[in-house]
Formats: C-alpha cells, sequence, structure tokens
C-alpha cells in the first residue's frame, strides 16, 4: 500500500508505452480521488543539465513503490550520504536503508526521512519486462559487457576497484597484499618483497585504498632523496595521486630522508606531539646503519597509526636486523622482547622451514615419479609418496596442530590427482601459518615462472698498447701511488674509491677527482692525467675515423660506440655511467657519431622537463634508439622497454648494480625479451677483478640477486676490506671465499624462499584470484575499449577515436539532446584538462614537438586499452577511478535503460522465449545488522563466483533445441564482431500507426503477458538456483575450509610460540562469525 513519504516510480512522458520514468516521494494522497501529490529533488545537481520534473498529481494506479538505488547519493537533515543497502519492513512497508556518511558512520534510516535526485530509482528488469518496458536492443547490448565485466570488479578483493584503474599490470600477490594490510582496519605491514616485485606500486596501491576510504587524514611518505622525484612520477602518473591535499582533505606529503632529518635536528621531533595516520617509508633497512635515524623512525612509528615499510627481504640469519626491522613496525611487542627470547622464536620457526622444506623436495620428486610414470600408480610412486606423508608426520609432531593433521587425513594417494592438491593444501597451511611474524610480507618469485632470462655480453679492451699508452702509464702510477698509502678500511673508502673508480669510467672524471680530493696527489699522476684527458678530447673528433676501421684503436668509449653501431643498431639501448664528465663525453660522442635525432639523456644535472622529455622519447619514439643516463635513472625507472643495458663503469656497489640492471628486470617485461647487460672493462686489470667478482663470485650479470638485497652491503665492504689490504691482488684473492660464502647463504634463503612460495602457490584463495584477474583481464580490452565507445555513444557523449586505440574527448563531445535518453551526467572535461597531471603530460609532449597541443589544449587524449598506457607514461589511462570512465559506467549500470529488451534477428536456430542473467554478491545487510564492517569479510570476497548466471527458457513446448545451444547463439550474438546488430528488429518500437509494440501486445495481451512472464521466471529460478548451488557449495566450501583453517590456525600457532612469550591473538572469533552470514547470496536480474 502506497502511504506518504514513500519513493514511488513515475513516468514522466505521454507515450502510450512509457519508457521514461523518475522517483518521487508522495507528499500527500487524496483518499477519494486516488490522487497521488507526488515532489521531485534533485541532490546531486543533475537538474544543471536536464529539467526536475515538474511537481504533479499522479493517479495511485500509474505508480509504483520504488527502492532508491545502492550506491546513490541521498540527503538527510542537510547532510549527504551514500546508500549501502535496503531492506523493507513488514511492520510499515517502508524501505530502510544503511547509509554512510563521509566520515563512515553507518546510520539506518527509513525512506520518509530522505531525499533522492529523480533518476536514483531501482527498479527489476522482471517489473519492466511485464510492463511491455522494452528498451532499444543497443541499449540493451551496450549495457551487457559494462554489467560483465563491472561484475568482476565489484565481487573481486577489497581494493580491486580502485587499483583497476591504475596504470599497473594487475598481479595477484600485489592484490593480496593490498587485503592483507587495510582488512584489519590498521596497517602496519613491512613489504619486503624481492627485488622487481614491485613494491613501491604494491605501497602506493595501499595508499590509493586507504585514501579513498578515509577523510583529514594527514600522511608522510619517506624516501631517499635520490628517489624523491621517481616516487612523485610514479604517484602522479600511476596512480594519479598528488602531494598536498586531496578530494577527501587528506593532507599528502612527500618528503625525503635527508631534509627531513635535518629539520628535525637535533632531533628535537623525538619529543614532539606530532603525529601521523599514515606513515610510508621506504628503503627501511639502510636505516639499520645509522642509529640516530633508526630511532627518528621508531619514534614516528611509534606515533603513527598506521605505518607501511619497505625494505630488502630480510635473512632470518641475521637475527639484530631482522629484531631490529620488527621493532619499526611492532616497538610494543619486540622492543621488550630479550634476544635470547627473540633468537628461540627464529628457532622455532627454523625448525618448521627446514622440515616443509624436506616435504617440498620430495614433492617435486614425487610430480617427477608421476611424470615418468606416465600418471599411473606404481610402485615407485608408491615409495615417493610414503617420503612425503612421513615427513607430513614429523611436520605434526613438531606442531601438534588438529587441523593440520585433518588436512593430512584426506590426502588420498589413490585419487584422480595422486593427492597432490591435499598435499599442496596442507603445505600452504603450515606455511601460511607458521610465520611468528605475519607484518613482515614477502611476496618471492616462482623459481620456474616469474625470472627474466639475463645473458651477458663482454667487450673488453686492453689498455697496454699504443693507441692506450697514457692511460696504461697512469694505472701504474695510480697502483704505486696506493700501495705506498699506508692504508685502511675508512681511508680507501673515504678517498681513494672515487678516484680508483673514476679512472675506470673516463680521463676527465678521473682528473676532476684528482683535482677535487684533499689527498696530496703526485705531480707526474697529476700531469698524466692532464694529457690523458686531452688526448680522450682529441680521440672524440676523430670518432668516425675509428670507425671506419677500430682494430688498432680499442678504448672503453670507441669498443663502446662500436658494439653499440654494429651489435644493437635500432634496438633500444640504455647506457648508464656512474659520473657526470663521463655522461659529458658520452653525449657528445653519441650526438657526433649518432645523430641528435636518435639520442635522448637523463640526468640529475638537467631540469625535470628534460628528464621526462628523455624519458618520454624513449619509451615512446622508435627513432630515439639510445638513452644515455646517470644514476638517477637507476633508482627506481622503469625503462623496461629497452633492449640492451651497457654499462660505461661498473658501480662497485652490488644494489647499485642490480638497480641499474633492474631497470629492465622487471615484472611484465616480455617473457621471450631477455635481460642483456654489456659490461666494458679494461684487462689484466683491477677492473677485471672487480667484473669477475660480480660475475664469476656472485654471478649478478646472469641471475637476479632476489632475496640477497639486504646482505650486499657486506659484499660492498669486503672489496674495501680487500683493497685497502692488497690493491694488486686483494679482490682476485678473495673471489672464490665469497662464492663459496653465497652459496652458502644461497641454500638458507632457498630454505626460507620455498617456504613463502609454497604459502601463495598452494593457497586455493590465490588459485581462484589468479582465475578471477585472469577473468578480469580478458574482458578489460572488450569493455574498455569497445563497449565504452559504443555506451558512451549512446548516451550523446561521443569520443574521437584515433589511431592505435587512442580516443580524444573534448567539450564538442557531449550533446545534450543524445543524453537525455539516458540522463547522462558528463564529466568536467575542462576540469580534467586544467589537472595538473594533464597538464605535466601536455606539457612533455608538447616539448616532444605534439603541434596538436600547441593549437588546441582544450582536450583530453588518452587510451582504454592498459597496455598501450603502461607503455606510455604521458598519455591518459580512461579505467576505472578516471571521471570519464566512472562516467560512462555509472551510466550504464545505474540507468534503467538496457536492463530489459525484446529484439528478433535471423539465426540458424528458431526459437522463441526469454533469456535472463543473473549477478550474485554477498547479502550485505546479515552483515550490518551485526554490527561487524563489511571489510571482514572483503579478504573472502573472491571466494564468491564472479561470472553472470543465464537461463533460457522458451516461450513454447514445441521448441527443441537445446538450451546450451540457445545460450551458445545468443552470447554469440551478443560479443561477435561479425554480427550486426543494427539489423535487429527492435520488437518495443512505439513509432508508427501499427507500431512493432502494438502488434506485440495484441498477441501478447497483458494479462496474458504477466502470467507467461511469471510462469516462466520461476522456470529461470528453478534452472538458475541449481547451477548457483552447485558452483557455490564448491566456492563456499573452499572458504569454510579457509576460515576454519585459519581460526584452527590462529589458535595452534599462538600454542606453537606461546612457550617463548608470544601474545595472544584475540581476532579469532570474529573471523568464523563470517561464514554463516556468507551463506546468504543475492541473486540479482541484469
Amino acid at each position: 500500500m502506497i502511504k506518504c513519504g514513500m519513493f514511488v516510480r513515475c513516468s514522466i512522458d505521454d507515450e502510450k508505452y512509457s519508457r521514461d520514468y523518475a522517483i518521487g516521494k508522495v507528499k500527500s494522497i487524496d483518499e477519494f480521488s486516488e490522487l497521488l501529490e507526488i515532489q521531485f529533488f534533485d541532490v546531486t545537481g543533475i537538474g544543471d543539465f536536464y529539467p526536475k520534473p515538474e511537481n504533479k498529481q499522479y493517479s495511485l494506479h500509474n505508480v509504483s513503490h520504488c527502492k532508491i538505488r545502492i550506491g546513490a547519493i541521498v540527503k538527510y537533515k542537510k547532510t549527504k550520504y551514500i546508500v549501502k543497502a535496503s531492506v523493507i519492513k513488514k511492520e510499515d512497508g517502508l524501505y530502510y536503508y544503511y547509509l554512510q556518511s563521509e566520515t563512515d558512520k553507518i546510520e539506518c534510516l527509513p525512506e520518509t526521512v530522505l531525499e533522492c535526485s529523480y533518476n536514483d530509482g531501482y527498479v527489476k528488469p522482471l517489473e519492466q519486462l511485464k510492463q511491455y518496458e522494452f528498451q532499444n536492443p543497443m541499449w540493451f547490448f551496450g549495457r551487457s559487457i559494462v554489467s560483465k565485466t563491472m561484475n568482476i570488479i565489484n565481487n573481486s578483493l577489497y581494493g580491486f576497484d580502485e587499483i583497476a584503474g591504475c596504470k599497473i599490470f594487475l598481479k595477484t600477490h600485489q592484490l593480496k597484499t593490498i587485503v592483507r594490510c587495510l582488512q584489519d582496519g590498521t596497517c602496519r605491514n613491512m613489504i619486503a618483497d624481492e627485488v622487481g616485485m614491485g613494491k613501491t606500486i604494491e605501497a602506493l596501491a595501499i595508499l590509493k585504498v586507504f585514501l579513498k576510504d578515509n577523510h583529514n587524514s594527514k600522511i608522510l611518505i619517506l624516501v631517499p632523496d635520490a628517489l624523491l622525484e621517481q616516487w612523485e612520477i610514479e604517484m602522479a602518473y600511476k596512480f594519479h595521486i598528488l602531494t598536498g591535499k586531496d578530494v577527501n582533505d587528506n593532507v599528502i606529503d612527500l618528503v625525503g630522508v635527508n631534509s627531513f632529518c635535518e629539520n628535525a635536528s637535533p632531533y628535537s621531533s623525538l619529543n614532539s606531539e606530532e603525529s601521523y595516520d599514515f606513515v610510508i617509508a621506504d628503503e627501511v633497512h639502510k636505516y639499520l646503519r645509522d642509529d640516530k635515524r633508526y630511532r627518528l623512525l621508531l619514534h614516528l612509528s611509534k606515533r603513527a597509526k598506521n605505518i607501511l615499510m619497505l625494505s630488502a627481504t630480510p635473512v632470518q640469519r641475521r637475527k639484530d636486523e631482522y629484531k631490529k626491522l620488527l621493532q619499526l613496525i611492532q616497538p610494543k611487542k619486540y622492543e621488550q622482547m630479550s634476544n635470547e627470547k627473540f633468537e628461540e622464536l627464529l628457532e622455532l620457526q627454523g625448525d618448521v622451514v627446514r622440515r616443509v622444506h624436506e616435504v617440498l623436495e620430495d614433492l617435486d620428486s614425487y610430480l617427477e615419479e608421476i611424470e615418468d610414470t606416465f600418471n599411473e600408480h606404481t610402485e615407485e610412486t608408491e615409495e615417493a609418496f610414503k617420503d612425503i606423508t612421513d615427513g607430513l608426520k614429523k611436520i605434526y609432531k613438531l606442531i601438534n596442530d588438529e587441523m593440520f593433521q585433518n588436512l593430512c587425513s584426506k590426502i588420498d594417494y589413490s585419487s584422480d590427482d595422486f593427492g597432490i592438491e591435499g598435499i599442496q593444501s596442507a603445505i600452504a597451511y603450515v606455511c601460511e601459518n607458521y610465520q611468528f611474524e605475519r607484518s613482515i610480507i614477502r611476496n618471492r618469485r616462482d623459481e620456474d615462472e616469474d625470472y627474466n632470462l639475463r645473458e651477458l655480453i663482454e667487450i673488453p679492451y686492453d689498455m697496454r698498447t699504443n693507441f692506450n699508452n697514457t692511460e696504461y702509464n697512469i694505472y701504474k702510477e695510480l697502483a704505486f701511488w696506493i700501495e705506498r698509502s699506508d692504508l685502511d678500511y675508512d681511508t680507501f673508502l673515504q678517498h681513494y674509491k672515487s678516484i680508483v673508480s673514476s679512472f675506470f669510467s673516463s680521463a676527465a672524471a678521473f682528473y676532476n677527482e684528482l683535482k677535487n680530493t684533499v689527498l696530496s696527489v703526485p705531480e707526474e699522476l697529476l700531469q698524466l692525467a692532464d694529457n690523458w684527458k686531452n688526448e680522450e678530447a682529441e680521440n672524440l673528433e676523430n670518432i668516425n675515423t675509428y670507425m671506419e676501421d677500430p682494430t688498432g684503436f680499442e678504448s672503453r668509449i670507441n669498443n663502446i660506440i662500436d658494439f653499440i653501431d654494429q651489435e644493437a643498431s635500432e634496438q633500444k639501448v640504455l647506457v648508464f655511467t656512474s659520473f657526470d664528465e663521463t655522461f659529458s663525453l658520452f653525449k657528445e660522442a653519441f650526438i657526433n657519431y649518432f645523430g641528435e635525432q636518435h639520442c635522448t639523456f637523463f640526468s640529475r644535472n638537467m631540469d625535470s622537463d628534460e628528464r621526462e622529455l628523455g624519458a618520454y622519447r624513449f619509451e615512446t619514439d622508435e627513432d630515439y634508439w639510445i638513452l644515455l643516463s646517470d644514476e638517477s635513472g637507476g633508482e627506481g625507472r622503469n625503462f623496461q622497454n629497452a633492449d640492451i643495458l651497457v654499462h660505461i663503469d661498473l658501480p662497485w656497489s652490488a644494489n647499485d648494480l642490480e638497480q641499474r640492471i633492474g631497470r629492465l628486470d622487471r615484472i611484465g617485461r616480455e617473457r621471450n625479451k631477455p635481460v642483456i647487460s654489456v659490461a666494458c672493462y679494461s684487462q689484466e686489470t683491477l677492473e677485471e677483478d672487480l667484473f669477475s667478482f660480480w660475475n664469476d663470485g656472485i654471478g649478478i650479470f646472469t641471475k637476479s640477486q632476489s632475496g640477497l638485497e639486504i646482505i650486499m652491503n657486506s659484499m660492498d665492504e669486503k672489496i674495501i676490506r680487500a683493497l685497502s689490504k692488497d690493491f694488486k691482488y686483494g679482490l682476485a684473492n678473495i673471489i672464490e671465499d665469497v662464492n663459496k660464502e653465497l652459496e652458502g647463504l644461497k641454500e638458507v634463503i632457498k630454505k626460507e624462499r620455498y617456504f613463502d612460495v609454497a604459502e601463495y602457490k598452494y593457497q586455493a584463495i590465490n588459485r581462484i584470484m589468479d582465475n578471477t584477474r585472469e577473468l578480469y583481464a580478458a574482458n578489460e580490452k572488450q569493455l574498455f575499449g569497445d563497449s565504452m565507445m559504443k555506451w558512451s555513444s549512446l548516451s550523446g557523449f561521443r569520443g574521437h577515436e584515433l589511431e592505435k586505440s587512442m580516443v580524444r574527448f573534448d567539450a564538442s563531445s557531449f550533446s545534450l539532446n543524445s543524453a537525455y535518453n539516458s540522463l547522462f551526467v558528463p564529466p568536467d572535461i575542462r576540469l580534467m584538462i586544467s589537472d595538473k597531471i594533464n597538464q605535466l603530460q601536455n606539457k612533455v609532449r608538447s616539448m616532444n614537438g605534439d603541434r596538436a597541443i600547441h593549437t588546441d589544449n582544450n582536450y583530453i587524449q588518452g587510451t582504454f586499452d592498459r597496455q598501450i598506457a603502461l607503455d606510455n607514461d604521458y598519455i591518459h589511462f580512461f579505467a576505472p577511478g578516471d571521471p570519464i570512465f566512472d562516467s560512462i559506467v555509472n551510466n550504464a549500470l545505474n540507468s534503467y535503460k538496457g536492463t530489459c529488451a525484446a529484439f528478433a534477428c535471423k539465426a540458424y536456430a528458431d526459437w522463441e522465449g526469454f533469456i535472463f542473467t543473473w549477478n550474485l554478491s554477498p547479502d550485505e545487510i546479515k552483515i550490518l545488522k551485526k554490527g561487524l564492517s563489511t571489510h571482514l569479510i572483503d579478504k573472502y570476497r573472491g571466494f564468491m563466483p564472479i561470472e553472470q548466471f543465464q537461463c533460457a527458457v522458451s516461450i513454447s513446448d514445441s521448441h527443441s533445441v537445446a538450451e546450451a545451444e540457445i545460450l551458445k547463439v545468443y552470447n554469440y550474438l551478443m560479443t561477435s564482431d561479425n554480427v550486426n546488430r543494427k539489423k535487429f528488429q527492435h520488437l518495443g518500437k512505439r513509432a508508427g500507426i501499427n507500431s512493432n509494440m502494438d502488434i506485440f501486445a495484441s498477441v501478447y495481451p497483458p494479462e496474458r503477458w504477466e502470467e507467461l512472464v511469471d510462469e516462466n521466471y520461476k522456470k529461470a529460478i528453478k534452472m538458475v538456483k541449481k547451477r548457483i548451488s552447485a558452483k557455490l557449495n564448491k566456492q563456499l566450501g573452499l572458504l569454510k575450509i579457509e576460515l576454519l583453517k585459519n581460526s584452527g590456525a590462529k589458535k595452534a600457532t599462538t600454542n606453537y610460540y606461546l612457550q617463548t612469550g608470544l601474545p595472544e591473538d584475540d581476532g579469532i572469533n570474529e573471523m568464523i562469525k563470517v561464514y554463516p552470514l556468507s551463506r546468504t547470496i543475492k541473486k540479482k536480474p541484469v
């Protein structure tokens, strides 16, 4: 029964068969005349584009009680809220809405006290179907793909919707990290992924989600000064995060460590009351070597509600360092813990790691046996299986965990998969739950899949030639001078290291170091250096002559230019040096020999615009195939489009060298594209020993050092100590010992890696997340590139399609008359044009000669294609979170257009009937009623079926075509590019004297039509329930196991570590509450 204060759906056109509706509130009811006074509201400003319907009277029989859609903005007492859920109460027949305020407060209020915009009503497609509300099929086709893909996003993990719009590769481990850091409401974590796994990306993704869900927060991002610009670029171009105040009034500060510490000097802030809501600190492992900075960071951690630290992967064997890192994220827990107690914890952890590693090795053998026997059960496979079960028994004896024992009892050797899934599940359970400190997140590369192939090309030269005579004489004098000096470690590190390393770079760099050193340099050495510098300048003038026949003219610069010219021509070549003078020398050489039109540059001495132009040209322009960079390009930059990396000089730091190689060796690099390092060095010199140390001792050129970063500083120290004791032979003498030491450490780290990888690889939730991500990626391109453009065109917002999947929107893109059909509200294009990031992108493109920007900058140019957006930092990405994308998606999903259609078309199957489509979503009402946060289920949202469910029901029993065949034909007609959907006949078309709609209504009169719809809908519901139940039981069965495993594990793990005094976890019971609630699923027709 309609009552005053209710919202009702009203027709606002004068057609016989209405298509345009609005939601309004009943202000009064005339019982006698059965007329209602309806008032319409505009809460969102849609009236700026389309006139609000006039308040007027409607017949009681021409309106229906209407829900406000989920996600709509409503007003209560002049405050705006977002509708999260709704429920109708039998007592009064009113809808009650769960509303979320800007401060995240949840209130439940009746519809009678609310206002909502006239276009924010929700109508069930079934009701539209009964009322002949058949929309144009083109609306239906356009909406269907949008609905399908957004359903994947909505049923994915917490934060997926936010980061899907960022210019990053979507990786499962990154999604899981976001959930793990934010699901409990407070983030106190350290991301210690192996190099190349994307720590910075994960941190900024976490911050992106935090900023969306929080208001008036104070954020501090503390990074090494050398990485400030790179962080700022990553924040802006990939995540659209700018420093200063954002739209939610959060204040974001990006600060360099040096300036932060100087402002805090003499650490007065240690006693201050200033605090932050969220602190991100990068490269925190470097604080371990600076006591004052470490204490400052520890103080920040104590005063921050949320803290996220990025570190090289800690090695648990280095106990003091590990404990200090843990103190930074959990100071209350570890500051008071004695070293003895901490070592006990590590020993217990080590026992578990060793046992698990043994089982994993047995599992590898078991898999090989199964493959060798062609999947037949044999004595060999049975024996290998027994080795595994024996190992699992040893683990159980160690941890005494009933849940683990239960998992092991379900392992069935006789099953088709030889019990492998059960074994993996049991191992994953231990690996996930028996890490005594889960606040450290260690994402590891899978040994088999995630490493890029590394290759090395050597281009040595002999300085003992007539052409290099001066260089050789200097080397002898330099060695003699150093050997005569009484050196210790600190003196060599502070004064001699830069002189020696500059010698193996260029004459100009060496001369500059000698002139600026505080040491007393022998006059003869200084004179020789001056002569060499002059010779180098003369040789530069003759470079073209030397390259005609390089034989006899081998040198550092000649070998490098000859290699690039002969072996790397027109490939993308990244060239690194550590010295400014060498940079200038090679810049001139490259321009003279290869031409300025092919060379681009990146240096800390260039202004930021020039650097960005250099990076832009190298990324996007095939003509610019050489990029010369100093070390600033080796810190955090992504140059994975490069084919070859050339080292003019070799760094004396393992991490610096790994950073260089890491510009190419990154997640997302093409699998068949090896990371090629080209090393130039002088033979029979200290430089050759340094090269051998990196190549033979550590293997850095041909093997990623993932997991070893935190111990590489000790390798750097070994170099200096060896040279300070014996300049000529000290480095060569320690290579064998270093290799042995590293092999021992690698074995320890290998076990830790196996432990971490097994946790990730064998968990059911991660496999589901992988499937979700892959399904989304498969649909994303079709959604972003095709369907979005079609819907926006229908809605009166037409972009101009350019070449290479590029699209341009400007003020002329919006047509108000066309947009009225769906009440499309366009984004503020001019605001987007003036956006700081768009201005930065346009500025770089303009510097590169983009004439269009010079003549007209009143447009947004970008792409819906993720790969194209990733390949070019300087174009816009139309994706979730972007105003253009969101305006199109919101209009498609929130409009009642396209949810119901009736059409006829030619097909090889002769069939007439209904096709119903459903989305599934958790019934959050039950969560809200229990007073629980909906974030509690976000970690497990990935267990929801992400696909849509379809049923085809024939109108007549005479149709003999199988339902599966009908759905196959239907989906082909909906999605194939080979189908001309414009030729489909719109059965709801109202135009003309004897319209399609009139004919349809005469064939199926209203009363008969309603009966037919109800009858076939009931059939469809029965069919879909069976399909959903089968899928849901499997998915929720996995969820139940996951929840019970987690709860049981928390108890068992606590018992295992309690003997050392580890505090209990009090969050066990709340997790179990979720499972019964998750059994309730909403089936929503789409």
